[in-house]
């Protein structure tokens, strides 16, 4: 159900959870396990509101998805959606993040249920939304204080919600079928790689620019790594156009977002 998203859903939220548990000296097994769980009752609740609406979509772009194959009905999946939105609640509500929780739940039906996912400019900045509640989410899942990361927060989800029409160019086809308005459908697939590509090789320069401010983390080694996946990606996206290489590159970029992620961590040490 949600193995598509689970990079992305987990690995940068448990190395936030563990870097804020280090810095207010936490029990790092703990903080892992409560902000472990609650980052897959959120990719589950989003991923499931996105896929009970995304079928014939999904019958193009994820044809193994059950709602797909059968082997879950609609009206099952709307019963689980609600047990696992009151489960995310109370794991939030027992974090100390229930706002955060209950934010995250109305962004996913916003984006799924209410059409932004269709409009070209907002679905990439309701991932750089949920990216912040993610990463903020799991800060506080620690023991961090708010106020530490916020800057950090807010720099990293910016910078995601640009380059993130890169998760479009890989859906084109159901995305047409869904009538969506994509940037890639909306200005063509080769302006979106130019522009990709331009915003992958000035963002290692970006960052390095927020790090000397002051407004990133940094973990020194981790900035080179992610500075090298930006390269990667920036190659791939023009010059390899498949479907299925579009998603490498795609997954390259949420190597991306869980170096930024990692460099809080980093610092503590």
């Amino acid at each position: 159900m949600v193995s598509s998203n689970a990079l992305i859903a987990l690995l940068p939220a448990l190395v936030t959870t563990w870097a804020a548990a280090r810095y207010v000296d936490a029990d790092a097994v703990r903080a892992l396990a409560g902000g472990g769980l609650h980052s897959l009752l959120a990719i589950y609740v989003f991923d499931l509101s996105n896929q009970i609406v995304g079928v014939p979509e999904d019958r193009v772009n994820k044809p193994s998805r059950p709602l797909v194959t059968g082997l879950l009905t609609l009206r099952g999946a709307w019963w689980r959606l609600g047990a696992a939105s009151l489960a995310l609640l109370l794991s939030g509500w027992l974090l100390g993040i229930g706002d955060l929780a209950l934010l995250w739940i109305v962004v996913a039906g916003a984006n799924n249920h209410l059409g932004l996912a269709k409009h070209p400019f907002l679905k990439p900045l309701v991932v750089g939304v949920q990216a912040g509640i993610q990463l903020l989410s799991a800060w506080q899942a620690g023991g961090g204080p708010a106020a530490a990361l916020m800057s950090c927060v807010v720099a990293v989800s910016t910078l995601l919600t640009l380059l993130m029409p890169l998760q479009d160019l890989r859906d084109m086809a159901g995305d047409r079928l869904m009538r969506r308005r994509t940037l890639p459908l909306v200005c063509g697939a080769r302006a979106v790689r130019i522009y990709l590509c331009g915003g992958l090789l000035l963002t290692p320069a970006v960052v390095r620019v927020l790090v000397e401010a002051g407004v990133l983390w940094t973990g020194g080694w981790i900035e080179a790594v992610a500075a090298a996946i930006c390269v990667v990606a920036a190659a791939r996206v023009v010059v390899l156009r498949s479907p299925a290489s579009d998603d490498a590159t795609y997954r390259l970029l949420v190597l991306w977002y869980a170096a930024m992620a990692a460099a809080p961590l980093g610092a503590t040490f």
